[in-house]
């Protein structure tokens, strides 16, 4: 496997819930690109990838221009449609999407120039906001033709002067934010990558009221020093002055439907704060059970929960997996789980004996995740499996789930119910009453309906204990000391030689005077060249693949970085 496609794999933001706060410390989308130094318009399309809320279930459709440059090294799906046909394009690529992927959220995002949206292109954008169709454009404002010598563009400033109209635009710029909002656009803002938060925020908000609501636009600054004969160091200034100025005005522009769906999904805060957690174990152990009252209890907790359901052969000891996700915001996804936040091993043989449907039994798990071990104590990992372990700075539990279930709740049974006390021990996710609830709802002949294997088990359950009251206080028993009884691993010396702090090779910079901001990592217009040292946050440059533009050096306040050589 190619190593640029391991790294992606293995570091890129697929199904982890990563934004332009995180920029510099995962392999970007965007693994590099032939525009000019200290290009703005780069730069933007840098934060507009990283602000993507699922990269993983994104098409993006380009037209010709500077962007479509880079689009090739891109690692998403993109279409380059025919100049100014991009819209035509996307309406099209997302009904089929639709008629494809019925229960699937899939986003398509128009990113293209001025000239191919204001220009060539606005008859064909215009007609699918007329449409409501349900895609987001996002239009790069360079003010300018770039790609083809510098020609006027309806987006340049009444008088500009350029190498190909040297007499000066004779007419004032289109208000497309406005044009948008008059053609049914239930969400436009304009923004600038002089402030990447703000645009991760209107990127991400035009996306997700797209999906619900109707057609969505963002207008992005970005000037050409090229083509306007500045200094690529000095585009973030210039933008700065013309928005002060008010010759670019930063505006946002929300429907009363969109207003209502974005409360409900950021529920005062855009980022998410998903939890995903994938259930490992045998057949007869309860994972599907153990699954559909945790997400329960979320969901009595007020919260969000999705749960999914995983196995082959119905029958005990057969591999069995379940997912669930909880979170503060709507949920879009649904299936299986491939990054999850905490893994619980329900039986050692899914380690020991392979006995499970993902292999290594943590593939895939984010930085800093959890894994919740149902054994007597630590099992043999090889030092290879530490060593990956080590540098994504999980963290190791183990519980011995199947001895409390017997000699608290009097039978194997209950193993189930003592890894969700173990999983309350190691990350509080639902409440105590919430779980006590779910139980009541599970075992006390609710509504609820169960495969003809999983209800067999559950009336062995019933059976055991004459009364439901003393089910479910047993149970909540079994929770409850589980809590009590997780043992943290620590890793051992060999293991931390392996790895036990993620530190990326990179060029020289002054790191004493280094302060661990970041502002230069979400200015430089380039992919991959900035990236931050864990854990002490400083940055360092990859020269072989940085252009010299100088953007870094005007942004940083502490005189850390600087041009060395040509």
């Amino acid at each position: 496997m190619p190593t640029e496609y391991r790294e992606l794999v293995e570091r890129g933001p697929f199904g982890k819930g990563l934004g332009v706060s995180d920029l510099g410390t995962f392999k970007e989308l965007l693994e590099e690109h032939p525009l000019c130094a200290g290009c703005g318009l780069a730069l933007s399309l840098r934060l507009i990838l990283a602000s993507l809320p699922n990269p993983e279930d994104t098409i993006i459709v380009g037209s010709t221009g500077c962007s479509a440059l880079a689009f090739p090294q891109v690692a998403l799906h993109n279409i380059h449609s025919l100049f100014g046909n991009q819209n035509a394009v996307a309406t099209g690529l997302k009904r089929a999407l639709k008629l494809r992927f019925p229960d699937k959220i899939k986003d398509v995002v128009v990113i293209a120039g001025d000239g191919a949206t204001a220009d060539i292109g606005l008859d064909m954008v215009m007609q699918s906001w007329f449409r409501r169709e349900n895609i987001t454009t996002i239009m790069l404002d360079n003010e300018a033709y770039a790609n083809t010598g510098g020609q006027e563009s309806g987006m340049s400033q009444e008088g500009t002067v350029l190498n190909m109209a040297p007499k000066g635009k004779k007419f004032p710029k289109i208000s497309l934010t406005e044009i948008a909002r008059e053609s049914g656009c239930a969400y436009v803002a304009s923004g600038s990558p002089v402030h990447p938060k703000k645009l991760e925020k209107i990127v991400r908000r035009a996306i997700l009221v797209a999906r619900e609501t109707g057609p969505a636009y963002v207008q992005v600054f970005c000037p050409c020093p090229t083509n306007y004969k500045f200094k690529p160091a000095e585009v973030q200034k210039r933008i700065k002055e013309r928005i002060k100025a008010g010759t670019y005005r930063i505006v946002e522009y929300i429907a009363p439907e969109a207003q209502e769906l974005i409360n409900q999904l950021e529920g005062g805060k855009l980022m998410s704060n998903k939890i995903c957690i994938r259930m490992s174990g045998l057949g007869g152990q309860g994972v599907v059970t153990a699954a559909h009252i945790l997400g329960s209890a979320a969901t009595r907790d007020g919260k969000q929960s999705t749960v999914n359901p995983f196995f082959g052969a119905e029958k005990r000891l057969a591999p069995a997996e379940s997912y669930v996700r909880i979170s503060q915001e709507r949920i879009y996804e649904r299936g299986e789980i491939l990054y999850p936040n905490i893994i619980m091993i329900f039986h050692p043989h899914v380690i020991t004996l392979g006995k499970c449907y993902t292999m290594p039994f943590f593939d895939g798990l984010q930085p800093e995740g959890k894994v919740l071990i149902n054994s007597d104590g630590p099992l043999d990992l090889s030092q290879e499996e530490l060593g990956i372990l080590a540098k994504l700075k999980a963290k190791i539990y183990y519980i011995p789930a199947t001895r409390v279930a017997s000699e608290i709740g009097g039978t194997e049974l209950s193993t189930n119910m003592a890894m969700l006390g173990g999983l309350m021990g190691i990350a509080e996710l639902v409440s105590k009453e919430s779980l006590k609830e779910a139980l009541l709802e599970r075992f006390g002949g609710g509504k609820f309906v169960a495969s003809g294997t999983t209800a067999a088990l559950d009336d062995v359950l019933k059976s055991k204990y004459a009364k439901l009251a003393g089910l479910i206080e047993k149970n909540m028993e079994v929770m409850e000391k589980s809590a009590d009884a997780v043992v943290e691993f620590l890793f051992d010396n060999k293991a931390k030689e392996l790895g036990g702090t993620i530190v990326y090779v990179a060029a020289k910079v002054t790191e004493e005077k280094c302060i661990g901001c970041k502002l230069c990592v979400l200015t430089c217009p380039d992919p991959n060249v900035i990236r931050v040292l864990m854990p002490d946050k400083k940055v360092q440059v990859d020269e072989n693949r940085c252009k010299g533009c100088g953007l870094c050096v005007e942004i940083c306040s502490k005189g850390a970085l600087a041009i060395v050589g040509n």
